[in-house]
């Protein structure tokens, strides 16, 4: 007969821990995790957050589970004072990665998308076809910056033309056979590859050039050293006024002088060899007449192409130029009422 009374009590089974390795390993089947790692997402309407440590945050809403997140937002350049940033607006479709598949461990916005609501520019981009997969692009609406604290350049690979923009504020601008326009804060200069043809405005100097090969125009202001301005071509110079033809020559001081003092000659030894003793007003008159005062003339002209300028008179030309004097104002209906003897600041060869 059994004793109960002395049989020794029964043990109750604890309950084991429950391994949360192992059901985690066992809920990894496919289809049982439900952490989402990328999703779709759209910008809802709150404001955006611009925090200075994280940059913006924009808010999105996930898709499809509905969970409201503020997403930072990728970019190709951060930190250190470099960033980039185009306005999101309520409605656009973004991509949101999931990091640890947490929707508040800091979802982050690596692109966007177009859709229905804000659709691909489909018919044309600067005039072409953007659907015939034939050249890329980038087209914004919203005002765009683009700022680098080092050089710029935009180089095209096949002509070698390039444009540059340096730490200096030089702009560069060249084609393919390395003509260029340069701007920088001395001088703004346009001047073609060989060198030959140059445009330049010398900020600094207060003087302005104007190249073609060996023609040159130079306008000096009263600050450039020298302040000198000048024309110089290789080849006739023509001006002509009122639509008149330029078929005419213009003299200088000293020509007219030298001529005027050919003449004189001339017509002197004229007079000394005509038989017109006594000079009276009658005997002049007839010699001054043509044809021959106007031999005499004739007879001038090619002695003073060749003549050498009398020394005291060239002397007084250059005291007389040396020291102008100041002209009055011009009379109206009359002009000039003192001319002088020619324009001092003009000069000619």
């Amino acid at each position: 007969m059994l004793d109960f009374h002395h049989m020794p009590p029964r043990r109750r089974p604890r309950p084991r821990p429950i391994d949360v390795a192992a059901l985690a390993e066992a809920m990894r089947a496919p289809g049982n995790d439900p952490r989402q790692w990328v999703s779709f997402g759209l910008v809802s309407d709150e404001p955006i957050d611009f925090d200075p440590d994280h940059g913006p945050l924009v808010p999105c809403v996930l898709k499809p589970s509905e969970v409201e997140v503020q997403c930072r937002v990728s970019m190709q350049v951060g930190g250190n004072g470099e960033g980039e940033y185009y306005p999101f607006v309520e409605g656009d479709e973004v991509l949101v990665v999931v990091p640890g598949g947490n929707e508040r461990g800091g979802c982050c916005i690596i692109g966007r998308l177009p859709n229905a609501r804000t659709p691909f520019p489909q018919e044309s981009v600067a005039g072409q076809d953007p659907a015939s997969n034939a050249f890329g692009f980038r087209r914004t609406k919203a005002p765009f910056i683009n700022e680098a604290a080092g050089t710029i350049t935009m180089r095209q690979a096949e002509s070698g033309a390039f444009l540059t923009l340096d730490q200096t504020g030089t702009v560069t601008i060249a084609n393919g056979d390395k003509s260029a326009l340069q701007l920088s804060a001395d001088a703004l200069t346009l001047q073609s590859s060989d060198g030959a043809s140059i445009l330049q405005l010398d900020i600094t100097g207060g003087r302005a050039t104007l190249q073609s090969g060996s023609a040159v125009l130079t306008l000096a202001s009263s600050s450039a050293v020298p302040a000198t301005s000048s024309l110089v071509v290789p080849n006739v110079l023509q001006l002509s006024t009122i639509g008149a033809p330029p078929a005419e020559h213009v003299m200088t001081t000293e020509q007219m002088i030298n001529l005027l003092s050919a003449i004189f000659n001339a017509v002197g030894a004229a007079l000394i060899a005509a038989p017109l003793a006594p000079l009276t007003t009658a005997s002049l008159a007839v010699f001054f007449q043509d044809p021959a005062f106007s031999a005499a003339v004739t007879a001038a002209i090619p002695l003073a192409t060749a003549r050498t300028q009398n020394e005291a008179v060239a002397l007084a030309l250059v005291a007389a130029f040396a020291n102008p004097t100041a002209k009055p104002a011009p009379v109206p209906l009359q002009g000039q009422t003192s001319p002088g003897i020619g324009c001092t600041g003009l000069l000619a060869g």
